[in-house]
């Protein structure tokens, strides 16, 4: 079995050698976990790309539906969550096979959550008349919204699947298939665009048709291809009885314990955001569309902060599993300086090249009007955002939740979308007056996680 990334982070004597082996272990994980993670946006920038290069109209309902499904999509990986640190933690306490028994409940978590998903899907329409906007926009929009529906539940089943490779420190498998399903994906796009004439709502449903390869796969490799599975507990469940009911229902409350948070976590900061979203797309189609090129521009790089963030949070996991002292401290502070590194040659980049970095989506004038300033403003925003989403992701990994559930979401609602507002719309700066606002909120957030890690990262913690 591959124990090779599981050694313990104290081993080392002095605080360069300890500050190095951290540094190697959290990237081993991350890379793989990085690419997972892009991999996933990557899939629905493809869309963006395609269809942002046939249709400003039919990118301005791409964007304003990726919106609400991007709500819905974080909020059930968040609960999902869970799953992952109960997964690292038995992985770091050697209870393997209770890896196992997590990931048939995450399996279960995850059917339900995507099949509401894709039960809300079908409202979409009028959901977005009612917030204000056009009879075509919101027609447009949720049409494109019910092509994303029936693909949720693949997507939450894959992240399922993922969630446990990464628990148990093998991310690698997760980012081959997503990234392959990118190329699948574009190739689907390509048929569906040019070959057929389409437009958003065809290019949406390709993509959910890669979700389901995507879980396919990934599934068969577990239940399959894992040489190891049956000592990691991966097996055809028995006969229902009343006592394996029981511990189900146990695990399933246990996983939702930790998840809820994270889910409300997540789906207060992206219903933020697509208020901000929403709220640019009754500018105009040019505002729309120049928020959701920003947006998208600086979530394809944030992906290596998320896909940091699930590495730090196993690595504090499997820390709290060995009973390790200072775990938690060391693979949060390792994790912050390694994604601050990581990030400042991008947020350079986005701010010397705001231009040349918009026309990867469009070269519409109206448009690249207005992101060459709100890519430079997005600019900043990166370093704090990945910041505190990397703080985030080491609380996650030590069981703490709740706090920063509540700083979370005053930041998002408290902070954040008011000083957008007031900015944006009482102040008249349009949509860079909304990103103002987005940085001031995102700083707030960041100072906030960041103090909350230091005081829990300094006493003993116990398992979940």
């Amino acid at each position: 079995m591959q124990k090779e990334s599981a050694h313990p982070a104290g081993g080392p004597s002095t605080f360069g050698e300890r500050a190095r082996t951290n540094a190697r272990a959290t990237l081993r994980l991350a890379l793989p976990a990085m690419g997972s993670r892009a991999g996933i946006l990557l899939m629905l920038s493809v869309d963006t790309i395609m269809v942002g290069h046939t249709s400003q109209n039919q990118l301005a309902y791409l964007i304003i539906a990726a919106s609400i499904q991007a709500i819905l999509m974080l909020v059930a990986i968040g609960f999902l969550q869970g799953t992952m640190v109960l997964v690292s933690q038995a992985y770091g306490a050697r209870e393997y096979d209770f890896c196992g028994e997590v990931w048939r409940v995450a399996l279960i978590i995850a059917g339900v959550l995507g099949a509401g998903a894709f039960a809300v899907s079908f409202f979409g329409a009028p959901f977005f008349a009612s917030l204000g906007q056009s009879a075509e926009m919101a027609q447009g929009a949720g049409g494109v919204l019910t092509q994303y529906g029936w693909g949720m539940p693949a997507m939450m089943l894959y992240i399922a699947c993922s969630y446990l490779l990464e628990g148990i420190q093998r991310p690698r498998v997760a980012m081959v298939i997503m990234l392959s399903a990118i190329f699948v994906n574009a190739g689907l796009n390509a048929i569906a665009l040019y070959g057929f004439d389409g437009g958003a709502p065809e290019a949406v449903a390709m993509t959910s048709v890669t979700r389901w390869i995507a879980f396919l796969t990934i599934l068969f490799y577990i239940t399959h291809v894992m040489r190891d599975r049956r000592e990691f507990g991966v097996r055809m469940p028995g006969p229902p009885t009343r006592e394996s009911m029981a511990a189900i229902w146990r695990y399933v409350r246990r996983a939702l314990k930790l998840g809820w948070p994270m889910g409300a976590t997540q789906g207060a900061e992206t219903a933020a955001f697509a208020t901000l979203t929403l709220t640019a797309a009754t500018l105009g189609e040019a505002a729309a569309a120049a928020h959701g090129v920003t947006m998208q521009l600086v979530q394809i790089v944030f992906m290596l902060a998320i896909g940091m963030s699930a590495a730090t949070s196993v690595r504090a996991g499997f820390a709290v599993g060995a009973g390790e002292r200072w775990g938690v401290a060391w693979a949060g502070w390792t994790g912050a300086g390694l994604i601050t590194l990581i990030m400042l040659p991008f947020a350079v980049l986005f701010f010397a090249f705001p231009r040349a970095s918009s026309m990867i989506f469009t070269t519409a004038p109206e448009t690249l009007a207005i992101t060459v300033i709100t890519i430079q403003i997005a600019a900043v925003m990166l370093i704090f955002d990945s910041l505190m989403t990397l703080m985030i992701g080491a609380l996650r990994g030590a069981g703490d939740v709740m706090v920063p559930m509540s700083l979370h979401v005053f930041s998002m609602w408290g902070v954040m979308v008011p000083a957008a507002w007031v900015l944006g719309l009482q102040m008249g700066l349009g949509v860079p007056g909304l990103f103002f606002g987005i940085v001031i909120g995102i700083v707030f957030a960041a100072a906030a996680a960041t103090t909350r890690f230091f005081f829990v990262s300094r006493r003993q913690i116990a398992r979940a």
